[in-house]
């Protein structure tokens, strides 16, 4: 099903695929966003999958585009979402708290609904 996206309104959040390695031996988490209508995407390393590391993660986004959109749709992760419903999700405090400072919202996507958020 095709959707059509308004320009500046959607950013698609995830933690991409597997881990990769580093140097050192570690292992890195990757975040990916991408915006709805152009795809412009933006990508960072993260030592894990933490509600801090959403954070970083958006905030990065957002600082990298240049913009702020009105609604931030990521998938139904624990440290994003708090209470997972499909139609009264509850968001997280510390990301309720991130989208009250930049002013938009946080809508995440439907449980078992990949094509709710098929940009990231």
């Amino acid at each position: 099903m095709r959707q059509i996206h308004k320009a500046g309104e959607k950013l698609f959040v995830d933690f991409a695929g597997p881990t990769i390695g580093l140097t050192d031996g570690s292992r890195a988490h990757i975040f990916v966003s991408s915006m709805g209508a152009s795809g412009y995407t933006f990508a960072l390393a993260c030592d894990a999958e933490k509600t801090a590391d959403w954070i970083e993660g958006m905030t990065g986004a957002l600082h990298h585009m240049g913009c702020v959109c009105a609604l931030i749709v990521p998938d139904n992760p624990r440290a994003v979402i708090a209470v997972p419903d499909r139609y009264e999700p509850r968001v997280n405090d510390s990301v309720l708290d991130f989208a009250r400072h930049y002013g938009l919202s946080v809508l995440p996507a439907r449980p078992i609904c990949p094509q709710d958020k098929a940009k990231a």
